[in-house]
């Protein structure tokens, strides 16, 4: 890998670059306007001849369609569930055995702070 700012095209192996350049000439297409439709434009002309007319657009009258929303934790919960049905009866299993911690050092004493830094 090359370092930031370094070029690194001279470490691409050859048979790399020409399945790249391969696969970007496939992509390639002469640009067909017909093909796509100005959506946002034919909404504001409709507005426009709306108010035009006399008529006041309704508001929200366009349809917003919205993401579904995942509520995390009963999706959470089915899965645990299921996993329960298929797995061990939905029976809880009892928890691992704690281990033992490592035998502490006896304390010792703390060594004295010197006075040389303190003022009286």
């Amino acid at each position: 890998m090359g370092e930031y700012g370094h070029d690194t095209a001279s470490e691409v192996p050859a048979q790399e670059v020409a399945l790249a350049e391969k696969f970007m000439e496939s992509l390639r297409a002469p640009f067909q306007a017909e093909q796509f439709q100005d959506n946002y434009k034919e909404q504001v002309l409709a507005l426009i001849e709306t108010k035009r007319a006399g008529m006041t657009p309704a508001p929200g009258a366009e349809k917003r369609r919205l993401a579904p929303v995942v509520d995390l934790m009963s999706a959470l919960k089915a899965s645990l569930d299921a996993v329960r049905a298929a797995g061990d009866g939905g029976e809880k299993r009892k928890p691992a055995a704690k281990k033992k911690a490592a035998a502490k050092k006896p304390a010792g004493k703390a060594p004295k702070a010197s006075r040389s830094t303190a003022k009286r």
